[in-house]
């Protein structure tokens, strides 16, 4: 009818723009089909295209992106570049056929082009929900990758994508420890990989890459990287990748735009992330004690000097494009409960772990059957029914400290007070690229960084947090004059904290 809503597009991801195309060419059985378009929502960050007439059988939508070019490449993601079916004020919830094509005729010898759903050009196709395709990555250009495009048997199961021989080493050698943990970890999840149950990471280059390590779709990852690498350690990159892994598991069934505190399940998703994230590697004999419990240690730090530590999750919700304090507050305050829960389910149950209720979730998920929070809580009631006031107390804010034996009789946890992280300065100088609200008492301002200082290059913020020794190492500009400040992004405040450790034999 006259006025249908055709297709959407969010104009923003969190301070991210996506590409807001004032003009689609659309057609249906009757010819050319005008779509005017209109932003809606109460912050207007939804684009909607309505038709001028009844349609009449298949509509065809053209538009023309321009995403940024990457090292002689193209990589975007379909959420910041492709209108899709909308209904009224959201997207479709209805099942589609998917289907990604690429036309390469005109390209350059040698020019490869790759999705989640694998290599092209020929089309590959899915059906399910368009939730599924928004966060799907798209990469063409000179692809170097592992495996490579002659093992077709590996590559249509897992890929790792790069462009360049410039990429530094220690990104482009990770093919094949990636490809082996991802094969472990559809063990652990029962979830055999197919041609059309795969895996794909593509690595972006970027600089500045200001303050995160990339970004998680359907079956897919982004890992963003710059000069600022070399700072991570092997086993940093190890973990982050691990972490973003196993996103393809456990996800409790929400609405991702949601307020209700059944929506709110960053805690879940991103919890058990940073759990088996940094517990699997250990167990499957790819790291050892000791990395094993720096990266443990590393997750407790963030989250105890966190200033945000004791906000309700309705707040870190709120707050999360506000500051990175607010958004990393579910992932760690889920982690340490999961250390409670998995430590209560196995003193309870014998021969019983997390894992059971983790891959039951996750099984459901793959199933298509309910998996959303009540069905969780209703589970942890049939293992261990004390944890359930544990969680709405992580809930509420209530900080949350793991038993001495969480992680098996040979550690124990251990108080240990530590400083809270702080900048310094405003953190939206990170992404304005000019520091403001630089702080009177603080080891920034001892260290020479000044109001209205130009920001090039700086460390990572999340290696910073995790990390009590990490320094925060920054090139800035003033009066055309570039300088390099170094230190230490903590306040000489201190907090309660918490540490893991090998425990002491007598």
């Amino acid at each position: 009818m006259a006025g249908q809503c055709i297709v959407g597009l969010y104009t923003n991801h969190g301070p991210i723009a996506t590409q807001c195309y004032d003009d689609l060419i659309a057609e249906d059985g009757s010819g050319p089909l005008k779509l005017t378009w209109q932003d809606i929502g109460t912050k207007k960050n939804i684009r909607q295209w309505c038709a001028d007439r009844d349609s009449v059988g298949e509509i065809v939508v053209h538009w023309e992106s321009l995403p940024s070019s990457n090292q002689g490449g193209i990589q975007s993601c379909i959420f910041s570049i492709a209108p899709v079916p909308w209904s009224q004020s959201e997207i479709s919830t209805e099942t589609y056929r998917k289907i990604i094509q690429w036309n390469l005729s005109e390209s350059r010898p040698g020019t490869r082009a790759v999705s989640a759903y694998g290599e092209g050009p020929q089309p590959l196709e899915r059906t399910g929900s368009l939730k599924d395709i928004l966060p799907l990555f798209l990469m063409v250009g000179p692809i170097r990758s592992y495996p490579p495009v002659s093992d077709l048997v590996k590559a249509s199961h897992f890929g790792y994508y790069w462009f360049g021989d410039d990429t530094l080493e220690r990104v482009a050698s990770l093919g094949p420890f990636l490809s082996g943990m991802f094969q472990k970890m559809s063990d652990l999840f029962h979830d055999p990989p197919s041609e059309t149950n795969g895996y794909r990471i593509f690595v972006r280059c970027a600089t500045p890459a200001q303050a995160h390590g990339g970004a998680a779709g359907e079956r897919n990852f982004l890992l963003e990287y710059n000069d600022a690498l070399p700072t991570m350690s092997p086993e940093g990159v190890m973990y982050l990748l691990s972490h973003e892994m196993v996103h393809n598991w456990p996800i409790l069934d929400s609405n991702p735009f949601g307020t209700d505190l059944n929506d709110l399940v960053a805690w879940f998703n991103e919890g058990t992330a940073d759990f088996y994230g940094s517990a699997l590697p250990y167990r499957f004999g790819l790291a050892n004690k000791t990395s094993y419990l720096n990266q443990m240690n590393a997750i407790l730090t963030a989250y105890y000097t966190n200033p945000l530590r004791d906000i309700s999750d309705k707040e870190a919700h709120e707050r999360k494009f506000e500051t990175s304090n607010a958004m990393d507050i579910p992932y760690k305050r889920g982690f340490a409960f999961f250390c409670c829960l998995d430590r209560e389910i196995r003193r309870t149950v014998q021969g019983t772990s997390l894992d059971n209720l983790i891959v039951e979730i996750s099984q459901r998920k793959m199933r298509g059957e309910p998996h959303g929070l009540p069905i969780f809580l209703d589970l942890i009631k049939d293992v261990a029914p004390d944890m359930v006031q544990v969680f709405h107390d992580m809930q509420s804010g209530k900080l949350i400290v793991p038993p001495s034996d969480s992680l098996g009789s040979d550690f124990e946890l251990v108080a240990e007070p530590q400083e809270v992280f702080d900048l310094g300065f405003t953190e939206g100088s990170i992404t304005s690229r000019i520091i403001t609200g630089l702080s009177d008492d603080h080891r920034a301002r001892d260290a020479g960084i000044m109001e209205g200082d130009e920001i090039l290059k700086n460390t990572f913020l999340w290696q910073c947090r995790g990390s009590l020794d990490q320094q925060m190492r920054m090139k800035l500009k003033r009066d055309d004059k570039e300088l390099e400040v170094t230190y230490w992004p903590r306040s000489y405040k201190k907090v309660q904290s918490w540490q893991f450790r090998e425990k002491l034999v007598v």
